[in-house]
């Protein structure tokens, strides 16, 4: 671009990937960019951690970590910021993955962590809730999903996360949601 003076610089240096969603990545302060720590866009599943790098100093703080790990899920990834708080949304695979039901993209939810201050170089306080509601029966009852959601994405005022949704009993049918 014409009159665009930039030098790239290098800021994280860990053995393991850094992938940035292509919204909503710096937070609404504008101090950190959050990622997960997948390599590869399709490996959702096997993803552990959502990251923030703080622009000041290039410090990195785990924000989640899934800890139940396993080749199955449950994965998380595609993190976004709110716009005017310390929150941050993303995938999240079911906790219960396995062989036979393992992370797909019927089998997770939106998740929301709330990040309280902290320590420089500490882990955050924050925690995780469900933005939605799961059931898988037949009649479900008015706003519960029975699939999984991803691709969210706050409005800009924040009171709003709209996402792509999944079917589990439907899947060949995505739709759109707020």
């Amino acid at each position: 671009m014409p009159g665009l003076h930039a030098k790239l610089q290098q800021r994280t240096f860990g053995d393991y990937g850094h992938f940035l969603n292509h919204r909503q990545a710096i937070s609404h302060c504008g101090r950190y960019l959050v990622y997960d720590t997948r390599n590869a866009d399709s490996d959702i599943a096997k993803t552990t951690r959502i990251e923030s790098l703080d622009l000041r100093d290039n410090s990195i703080r785990i924000l989640y970590d899934t800890h139940s790990q396993s080749i199955h899920g449950p994965g998380v990834g595609a993190v976004v910021c709110h716009p005017l708080r310390s929150t941050v949304v993303f995938i999240h695979g079911l906790t219960h993955c396995d062989e036979l039901q393992p992370y797909s993209m019927t089998r997770r939810f939106g998740a929301c962590l709330h990040i309280e201050p902290s320590v420089p170089n500490s882990d955050p306080k924050s925690k995780l809730v469900s933005i939605e509601s799961r059931s898988l029966q037949t009649a479900i009852p008015w706003g519960v999903l029975r699939g999984g959601t991803h691709a969210h994405s706050f409005s800009s005022d924040g009171t709003w996360i709209s996402f792509t949704y999944n079917d589990a009993l439907a899947p060949e049918h995505r739709t759109v949601g707020f």
